[in-house]
């Protein structure tokens, strides 16, 4: 903790904001959505942080990035074609015939 020193404002602050707060608000906005929509938004992630990296600090993404890119936005519109094609589950969550 000495190597701190003058800089604990901004620890204290990336910790409470960057981790505490971040993780609250994830939770809560994944209480108001279903599973199925939480874990498609979440495995969005990466490419939302390559875009906001892109928009504010005109960071560029190299060719692996972008293949990264394109199989992971490939897996959710799969995920979503299969889920719209899906029979319904009954009331203990068991597929319908």
């Amino acid at each position: 903790l000495a190597s701190i020193g003058e800089h604990w404002p901004v620890v204290l602050y990336l910790s409470v904001v960057g981790t505490t707060l971040t993780n609250w608000l994830q939770a809560l906005g994944q209480s108001k959505v279903k599973a199925a929509d939480a874990a498609i938004i979440y495995s969005m992630d990466p490419i939302f942080g390559a875009s906001f990296s892109w928009l504010l600090l005109d960071e560029r993404l190299g060719l692996q990035g972008l293949v990264g890119v394109a199989v992971i936005f490939g897996a959710v519109l799969l995920s979503r074609a299969g889920a719209s094609g899906a029979s319904a589950t009954d009331s203990r969550g068991e597929w319908e015939a």
